[in-house]
């Protein structure tokens, strides 16, 4: 095993104080651990350690972003949740169906109007009317 040369610690100095053997401090040497000090090779082991905290962290989340992935897949396998495209082609048209049911009602409820005797038989007509297209609505959002 390759001894550091003049002006630095020996793997038995840096082993002793941090309670390792020789051998573990050569592999820290191979890794890139400086073997100025004590100080410095604190630093290397603390960083070491961060960057060991790091990784998992990152895998930890890459394990969570996963599983949420899996779920919404098996989810939506299940049909408990759709495509937002699905909602907005699905909105537009029972919104235009919708539509031109009321226009419909404009076409043919002034015909219906003409010649009633005051505004509560007014009322009467359109309520009965804008309740059939509500109905009608409604019944066509149910059979899906």
């Amino acid at each position: 095993m390759a001894r550091p040369t003049k002006g630095k610690l020996s793997f038995e100095q840096i082993a002793e104080h941090f309670g390792v053997t020789a051998q573990a401090v050569g592999r820290w040497s191979k890794a890139g651990c400086p073997l100025d000090s004590v100080e410095a090779v604190t630093q290397w082991r603390e960083a070491l350690e961060k960057r060991a905290d790091d990784l998992k962290a990152a895998k930890t989340r890459k394990t969570r972003l996963e599983c949420e992935r899996l779920a919404v897949m098996v989810q939506r396998e299940r049909g408990e949740l759709i495509l937002r495209s699905e909602v907005y082609e699905t909105g537009l048209r029972n919104g235009s169906m919708l539509s031109a049911e009321i226009w419909a009602a404009c076409a043919d409820l002034p015909a219906q109007l003409v010649g009633l005797p005051d505004e509560n038989a007014v009322r009467v007509i359109l309520e009965k009317r804008l309740n059939l297209v509500l109905k009608n609505f409604k019944a066509r959002l149910m059979a899906k």
